[in-house]
């Protein structure tokens, strides 16, 4: 059970047994729909033998016993998915921390869209006491009478939902268009995610010719994400049709608004098992994927899923509340870890918090976890690594940015009491040339002194009048204040600075430069003469 914190107002067995062997038997020897990866990003985890449990109704014979972690594995066997999303099946404030204790040591169980009502005069205080759970990742509205986001009492707590990084889930039948275009636009760093194919039915789209006006205005919002989801039920059609192109009048509309970066996969399960077996439905995805020129199997089935929900996945909200830092005597030592605010930022990467090898979710990421040698047994990393050697970034150009801001931003707050040049010094671990380099940037702008910050050692004798080079790995963490050359080799110590024109509050940020980058701490010190490594 989480503990409370007190702040201020705010989820034929025979005949199914035997087709699911057989189809993942022959989805077995299928390579190309085969990645550990991938991510279901819509199951539900029930107990039914808790009592009172309220889901799933009587009726629902096939059902009827514990669906939990391990037979979700079972059922998602051979299909590709391992990794999954849960979301709430039950309206008793109980069920969330039930399901939070249940995945807490569960790598692949990612995380928990819990349910919460916005009319509940205690909302604040309860999802910031979730939240305060790393693998809490939202919640959703979800009743037979949802509280009309135009009521500007409930449209405020939204601002919440934002400040800490949750997502925001929903039925777009319930919640028009127009009223998530108003949320949009007013809280545009939060995640909102439409669930089961904006609650499109195969029939509708096929006899209704308006049908799919319920997405108007939304290709205009990237916070806004829909899920390729509950397929068996929305299919209307007993058994369900399992080739892609039955779904393609849904599916088709669905990408020309979303895009390829905002639609990912999910399953319903195990709601979906009342109509047929997992198996089938990451294939039909992937069938679809593959018929388009503009989708990439590998955004639908996981890279949108991570950026929708691994912002908030590893950060840790107790810092969000309580990580302020303060300057004495011209110098500030920070943990990486300990940010205030997490943004993400043009590039399909994210900062994660790294304690240990269990942290290591997001692949790909080319060395182990090196949090047993980090300052407080903790880190951030760039996540995924996908630039692996030099000219990488020419062809992978998402894995590279010479601008700050441009890549995932942490923000940490300093009270500073001496105005005067900050020279920033970082903990990065060395392991190679092409991950070890950062931005950093001061109340929003990211002066041209802050940019470039990387690992450089001495060159033994100078080279061509450059004293200082990228050198070779040396796998361990270094202090570094170099700033790099516009294409080769580095300035020397106490190039990378930062201005304070005045005391007080103060945002220090860190941005992504190169992916792969680890990040232990940084020092800002008004010091011409220190070096950390004398320390």
């Amino acid at each position: 059970m989480i503990e409370p914190i007190m702040i201020p107002q705010r989820c034929f067995r025979l005949v199914l047994l035997l087709t699911s062997f057989f189809w993942l038997l022959k989805s077995s020897h299928s390579e190309d729909i085969i990645s550990p990866g991938w991510i279901d990003t819509h199951i539900h985890i029930f107990d039914t033998n808790i009592d009172g449990f309220p889901f799933p109704p009587k009726k629902w014979t096939e059902v009827q016993y514990p669906h939990l972690p391990q037979t979700f594995y079972e059922a998602s066997s051979g299909s590709g998915i391992r990794r999954a999303i849960i979301v709430e099946c039950s309206p008793r404030p109980q069920e969330n921390d039930w399901t939070l204790s249940l995945i807490e040591d569960d790598p692949n169980m990612l995380g928990f869209i819990g349910y919460l009502d916005l009319r509940d005069e205690n909302f604040e205080t309860e999802i910031v006491r979730l939240a305060m759970h790393p693998k809490f990742l939202g919640f959703r509205q979800r009743s037979r009478q949802d509280p009309s986001l135009e009521d500007p009492e409930i449209f405020s707590k939204l601002a919440i939902v934002e400040e800490l990084g949750l997502v925001f889930e929903m039925n777009l039948k319930r919640y028009p268009a127009e009223q998530l275009v108003h949320v949009a636009e007013s809280y545009p760093n939060l995640v909102m995610i439409v669930n089961h194919l904006g609650h499109m039915g195969l029939d509708e789209a096929n006899e209704d010719e308006n049908a799919t006006k319920r997405y108007d205005g939304l290709d205009m919002y990237p916070n806004i994400y829909i899920k390729l989801s509950a397929f068996y039920t929305f299919s209307r059609q007993n058994p369900p049709p399992l080739d892609y192109k039955v779904y393609l009048p849904v599916l088709n509309p669905i990408v020309d608004v979303f895009g390829p970066d905002r639609v990912m996969f999910g399953s319903n399960w195990p709601v979906s098992k009342r109509k047929g077996v997992y198996g089938p439905m990451p294939k039909l995805v992937v069938d679809f994927c593959n018929s388009r020129d503009d989708l990439d199997t590998e955004k639908v089935m996981r890279l949108n899923a991570e950026g929708a929900y691994l912002r908030r996945l590893k950060s840790n909200t107790e810092h969000r509340f309580h990580a302020k830092h303060h300057e004495r005597n011209g110098y500030v030592e920070i943990e990486a870890e300990s940010f205030l605010f997490y943004e993400d930022g043009e590039l399909p990467r994210s900062w994660i918090t790294v304690t240990g090898p269990a942290d290591q979710t997001v692949t790909p990421d080319l060395d182990p976890s090196h949090a047993e040698s980090a300052s407080g047994g903790a880190y951030v990393e760039a996540l995924p690594d996908v630039m692996q050697k030099h000219g990488d970034h020419t062809n992978i150009q998402t894995s590279l940015t010479e601008k700050g801001g441009k890549g995932p931003t942490l923000s940490y707050e300093v009270e500073f009491s001496t105005p005067g040049r900050y020279y920033v010094w970082a903990r990065i671990y060395h392991n190679g040339t092409e991950e070890n380099s950062i931005h950093v940037g001061l109340n929003g702008t990211w002066p041209e002194s802050g940019s470039k910050l990387e690992v450089c050692v001495k060159r033994h004798p100078p080279k061509k009048g450059k004293r200082w080079t990228q050198g070779p790995a040396t796998n361990d963490w270094v202090w570094t204040s170099n700033q790099r050359y516009p294409h080769h080799g580095c300035h020397g110590p106490r190039t990378v600075w930062l201005d304070v024109e005045e005391p007080g509050k103060h945002v220090i940020e860190i941005s992504m430069r190169e992916d792969g980058t680890e990040l232990d701490k940084f020092i800002l010190t008004t010091s011409e003469t220190f070096d950390p490594q004398d320390s």
